[in-house]
């Protein structure tokens, strides 16, 4: 199993359009730390499939990635028009 699933299961039980949430508390949904690529490289949040956490996570979700702000440490999902999987 992959170590974004419970961030997918996440965003599955959540019903808003938009889910904000700091790097901190994806840490805590998935019991797993970030890479340090996450905090500093803005594409390792790209909506592509290719992506394990992304297509394992927030896609998986119906949801895609709006806004990173690195300095923050906060990622913006939002919902996608068609909530169904995408890959």
């Amino acid at each position: 199993m992959s170590k974004y699933v419970p961030l997918r299961d996440f965003l599955l039980s959540s019903c808003k359009p938009h889910v904000i949430l700091t790097f901190k508390e994806i840490e805590d949904i998935t019991g797993n730390k970030l890479p340090p690529s996450a905090s500093s490289y803005r594409p390792w949040w790209a909506n592509d499939k290719t992506h394990t956490q992304a297509c394992n996570g927030w896609l998986a979700a119906g949801y895609i990635v709006e806004y990173v702000d690195i300095e923050r440490k906060t990622v913006t999902f939002v919902r996608a028009k068609e909530c169904k999987r995408l890959w």
